[in-house]
């Protein structure tokens, strides 16, 4: 929610640009940003390979590798703020292993082209033959030049709503490569605890399109359901939440491992029971 003070001056700094011989690099950011810049030349820079070897009166280079660096730190904290909030029960080495999907180079990247970075960018190489990444590089100068101009609070509105929420489709995005069946099974063989994976509805949605809805009981029980468009996918979806219901409810856990310890106990025959409690 934009504040009155911040939306009044926004307009009072749109109208002044739209005076200006070269606004339309401000309302280019605004587009982007959703604010109006203080300090255009922290965008500039931002948006300034080092491949063009500028520098500046002082005879200092002049790229976006130093607001890179403080844009990467930057995201790193609001990345990791903001998946502790959304993941509320996992645990720390998913939180780990999906803040590092999110701020590694390839889906920044790919985020970058998507906010048409890479028609912005000034650089002196061909980004279409060289493997790099211009336009991460530049998102991350950018969040820095942000934090400069406007503060963390505004920067943390930008990452989270215009980032997360908009260009990455984050579930998936942290879920990729994340085996949950696996860990899953991990989980229960270490304990010698049983599994069992049951298909129990197929429908279809508005497009007709298949739609898979599994559960997972351990040692008998119920524990989780999952809905996927592939009955991989629901496996994959109801082993997340059995997961996250053993990490989130240790007693639960217990129960389990204490049902299939009774349940591998041998039991006596009735005559050596007897003979037992002569």
């Amino acid at each position: 929610m934009i504040s009155p003070l911040v939306w009044l001056e926004n307009l009072q700094l749109k109208v002044r640009f739209f005076f200006r011989k070269d606004r339309e690099p401000y309302f280019f950011l605004y587009k982007l940003l959703g604010f109006c810049p203080r300090n255009i030349h922290f965008y500039r820079v931002a948006l300034l390979h080092r491949s063009l070897s500028l520098t500046d009166a002082s005879g200092d280079k002049l790229n976006n590798e130093r607001l890179e660096f403080l844009g990467d730190s930057i995201l790193g904290s609001i990345v990791t703020v903001y998946l502790y909030r959304h993941y509320r029960h996992a645990s720390e080495g998913f939180l780990t292993v999906a803040r590092a999907r999110i701020v590694c180079r390839k889906s920044l990247n790919e985020v970058g082209r998507k906010l048409g970075l890479h028609e912005r960018v000034r650089n002196s190489i061909n980004v279409s033959t060289h493997n790099n990444y211009l336009c991460g590089n530049a998102l991350e100068a950018l969040i820095g030049a942000i934090y400069l101009d406007r503060g963390y609070r505004v920067c943390q509105q930008f990452v989270e709503n215009r980032i997360l929420k908009q260009c990455m489709d984050l579930d998936k995005l942290v879920e990729q490569g994340e085996n949950f069946k696996s860990r899953l099974l991990e989980w229960a063989q270490g304990r010698h605890i049983a599994v069992d994976f049951r298909l129990v509805e197929e429908t279809r949605d508005e497009q007709s399109n298949p739609v898979f809805y599994s559960e997972v009981y351990i040692a008998g029980r119920f524990c989780a359901r999952g809905k996927g468009y592939t009955k991989k996918e629901s496996h994959q979806l109801a082993a997340r939440e059995a997961l996250s219901l053993l990490e989130s409810d240790a007693a639960f856990a217990e129960s389990l491992s204490c049902a299939a310890r009774e349940e591998a106990s041998p039991v006596a025959p009735d005559g050596a029971a007897a003979e037992a409690g002569a």
